[in-house]
């Protein structure tokens, strides 16, 4: 990354790495032009391989694994369908990662690989995860993608090297972390696995995933509380009616992120954001609210 006030360049790994180096600085560095830049060496593909391969058999052992699958994305996603309230995964400013079709090619040809097709990598994760947990046999996904907490099954994670079985109706944890200065300040997180991580989601959404259901963005710590003393899924499915009600209660129609309206309750917003935020466990599978409510008798 190159960071460029008037007459003066310098170059730093990062944004965080720029921020440290100034924080003492008189110089302003709200001046700075930033210009995102990546380059490769010449034998990029070898060191890519060596590291691959180094990962992947430091997996195998810590999870006792003798096979390799690996999952990427394909053609489609049913979830660029959905008419959400802002656009799903919009990153038209992210910078793309360089020589990602080439490690992509290069995986290919060390693993065995499935691609997705009208649906996420991450759907394809859970697929299999969700088939350990059924037959009991020994699969274990690996991936640090928070989506993966609420499926049933076994899933390690790789920056962590720890495996959690996230079946069942789950845990909410609350993380607080207190900032140092004169003032300091609390900001809380949350992590969770199993089917409350699933609630938990439908009404926080997902930054990074650039979705969220409310028009003002629910904080990790009001969802927690929201869902802390739930004892069961009916509790939690209360809860969401609660909320959706809430906000689109009287509702007859909506407008979604890209000028369309569409005619529909609160119940149907509902159901596009559990179906957003739904990982599928077998091919189709999907989360039907207007059966699970009235299952439920919450309508």
């Amino acid at each position: 990354m190159w960071f460029i006030p008037v007459g003066k360049i310098t170059t730093h790994k990062n944004k965080t790495e720029f921020k440290s180096a100034h924080s003492s600085s008189i110089v302003d560095i709200t001046g700075y032009e930033i210009q995102d830049k990546q380059r490769t060496t010449n034998n990029y593909l070898n060191a890519a391989k060596f590291i691959i391969l180094g990962k992947v058999n430091k997996f195998k052992k810590l999870t006792n694994c003798d096979k390799v699958l690996i999952v990427m994305g394909g053609k489609g996603n049913f979830r660029d369908d959905l008419p959400l309230f802002t656009k799903y995964k919009d990153r038209a400013n992210s910078f793309r990662p360089v020589c990602l079709k080439e490690i992509r090619d290069l995986l290919a040809t060390l693993y065995p690989v499935e691609y997705s097709v009208q649906c996420e990598a991450d759907d394809l994760i859970s697929t299999w995860q969700y088939l350990g947990h059924k037959t009991k046999k020994r699969i274990i996904v690996c991936t640090e993608d928070k989506d993966a907490r609420q499926t049933p099954g076994l899933l390690f994670n790789p920056r962590t090297e720890t495996i959690t079985d996230c079946s069942g109706f789950g845990e909410l944890e609350l993380q607080t972390k207190i900032s140092s200065g004169l003032k300091p300040k609390k900001t809380y997180k949350v992590k969770g696995y199993g089917r409350l991580w699933f609630y938990f989601q439908c009404l926080a959404g997902d930054p990074v995933d650039t979705y969220h259901p409310f028009p003002k963005i629910y904080s990790d710590y009001k969802v927690y509380n929201l869902l802390i003393n739930c004892k069961d899924d009916k509790d939690a499915w209360a809860v969401l009616v609660e909320e959706y009600k809430l906000h689109y209660g009287s509702i007859t129609k909506y407008t979604d992120w890209t000028g369309k309206t569409h005619r529909g309750t609160w119940i149907d917003i509902l159901q596009n954001y559990v179906d957003v935020v739904h990982m599928r466990r077998w091919e189709n599978d999907r989360v039907d609210v207007n059966n699970v409510l009235t299952k439920y008798n919450l309508i």
